[in-house]
């Protein structure tokens, strides 16, 4: 991995041009997750997203991972839902807004 990639993807567990060991790691992580929904019922939901998320920006080395929800009253405001972030990075926003 060059250094520009490094420092757009992160440095994670996984070396994904490397070694049958890594591989399998990964493949065996997302069959961790994989297993997780199968039975998850609507209430854990979230919480199961959350837990996933986070596993995969720890195994890949990604500091921040966000997702955002567009509001019902106002379709230019999104609010976030879900926050996987390393803890030395400012706060998020709870809202934003688009153009």
């Amino acid at each position: 991995m060059s250094v520009q990639q490094e420092r757009a993807f992160g440095r994670g567990a996984f070396d994904f041009g490397g070694t049958l060991e890594d591989r399998l790691r990964f493949e065996n992580l997302l069959a961790d997750l994989f297993a997780r929904f199968v039975n998850v019922s609507a209430d854990q939901l979230n919480r199961e997203i959350g837990n996933a998320r986070r596993a995969i920006c720890e195994a890949l080395g990604i500091e921040h991972s966000s997702v955002w929800e567009i509001t019902l009253d106002n379709p230019r405001e999104f609010i976030l839902i879900h926050l996987v972030r390393d803890a030395n990075l400012p706060p998020p926003p709870d809202r934003m807004r688009g153009n």
